[in-house]
């Protein structure tokens, strides 16, 4: 029995270190590391990096006015005294600002798009910086809260 488990163990050890080497292998290419792509490779200029940086600092900027837009819904589904009048106002209220937020950052990045080469307009996109239909990586990372509603119990 010892020998098995010895045998076992020795065969999950050459299999971490196989793949382990081939992960190794993926990430390098003739033994260097590859470099990323700087924006001045892509052919942007320091306006337009700057413009670059100022629409990345203004999405950032409204994910956080988005959150706190969010505190006063959560206070409205927290109150069973709310009607139904007085939660259709704070929604649509609530709606509304969205859409004007979203308008607002799909016309800054549709003037940035129009002044940026396109490679750069595909790395901005695979990146993130301009919109490409995924949550952005900020906010897919973030640590879940538990649920403090009352669950049914098994009884």
């Amino acid at each position: 029995m010892l020998k098995f488990y010895i045998s076992f163990l020795l065969a999950l050890l050459i299999f971490a270190v196989f793949f382990g080497l081939v992960t190794s292998a993926q990430k390098t290419e003739d033994g260097t590391k590859k470099e990323g792509v700087t924006l001045e490779a892509l052919g942007v200029t320091a306006e337009q990096k700057e413009r670059i940086k100022a629409l990345w600092e203004f999405k950032r900027q409204t994910h956080l006015q988005a959150i706190e837009n969010l505190r006063p819904l959560n206070r409205l589904a927290k109150d069973k005294m709310a009607s139904d009048d007085q939660i259709r106002e704070v929604l649509k209220k609530f709606h509304l600002e969205r859409i004007a937020r979203e308008r607002k950052v799909e016309m800054a990045e549709e003037s940035l798009i129009n002044s940026l080469p396109p490679r750069a307009q595909l790395h901005l996109t695979v990146l993130g910086v301009l919109d490409n239909g995924l949550m952005p990586r900020h906010l897919s990372t973030t640590p879940k809260r538990e649920d403090s509603t009352q669950k049914p119990s098994d009884r």
